[in-house]
């Protein structure tokens, strides 16, 4: 698609640009997004909430579908990164795997998606998270924006899907936290 690799050029020719370079490096490693959402979601886990187990447990069970989705389409559908088909501004390492559906945001979406349908004010804020962490690939020279695109609406179907099984959610929530209590794991209130 001409287009993509237009837009891609565009926002890549952000790399030249030492403040872009430096936050887009920050923000597009594979350390700062996924360790800033699982400190929320141990938080999540340890304070005391209606949901806050539910959907932790509806964010795991995301996570795991949306990566089976990604290996499935990677298998039927293979796409070289940017950085193998023309010249970028490359600022980060050089991903040996499928640059579609970006694996990094499809995660990132899935994980704030799952957030959002049981706590609105923080999932609007790591769907904002994840949609500057999908950026940021691009800019780093990564993923073409339809990769990041792709793996947003993967990641937010996905979290859709699962949050329709209510009732097995929230049997599994029960089930875990009875067993965690037995174990003495967890809190009893």
């Amino acid at each position: 698609m001409i287009f993509d690799k237009e837009i891609f050029l565009l926002l890549n020719s952000l790399a030249k640009i030492p403040i872009f370079v430096t936050v887009a490096g920050l923000v597009a490693n594979e350390y700062f997004v996924p360790v800033a959402f699982s400190l929320i979601l141990f938080y999540l886990w340890i304070t005391p909430g209606k949901y806050n187990k539910q959907t932790v447990l509806l964010v795991a069970g995301s996570v795991g579908l949306v990566n089976l989705f990604v290996k499935l389409i990677n298998l039927a559908y293979w796409r070289p990164r940017p950085f193998e088909e023309m010249v970028v501004n490359l600022v980060y390492y050089r991903p040996t795997d499928s640059s579609f559906p970006s694996n990094a945001s499809s995660v990132a979406f899935a994980i704030a998606a799952a957030v959002w349908w049981f706590n609105p004010k923080l999932g609007w804020w790591l769907l904002a998270l994840s949609a500057v962490y999908g950026l940021s690939r691009v800019i780093v020279g990564v993923h073409y924006p339809t990769d990041v695109l792709a793996g947003a609406l993967l990641g937010v179907g996905t979290s859709l899907l699962l949050s329709r099984l209510k009732r097995p959610l929230e049997w599994a929530t029960e089930t875990l936290v009875s067993i965690l209590k037995y174990c003495k794991l967890e809190p009893i209130p």
